[in-house]
């Protein structure tokens, strides 16, 4: 087999950006955890509010609407509706 053909080449070529992009780190990205239906203090002044919060490998990665964050949502993502309770950031004493 020459592998000096340029269709091996471009095929080698193919195969291994299919193989890189099909990578769990490019899949679809889902959040373990969703809390929803809440109102969240973001303490953010140009969005001071939201509705619900993504959260995965305990960072938040999405704050928003619950249309925005339905996006996220995977199947083994836990949801949890907050019915509108109040939602604010974690407070830490030195």
């Amino acid at each position: 087999m020459n592998l000096n053909y340029p269709g091996i080449r471009l095929l080698g070529l193919i195969l291994l950006t299919t193989q890189y992009f099909l990578t769990p780190a490019f899949a679809q990205l889902s959040a373990d955890l969703v809390l929803q239906n809440a109102e969240i203090v973001t303490v953010d002044d140009s969005n001071p509010t939201a509705q619900a919060v993504a959260i995965s490998e305990g960072k938040i990665i999405a704050v928003g609407s619950n249309e925005a964050i339905q996006a996220l949502i995977g199947d083994e993502t836990h949801v949890i509706d907050i019915d509108g309770r109040l939602v604010v950031p974690g407070f830490i004493e030195g």
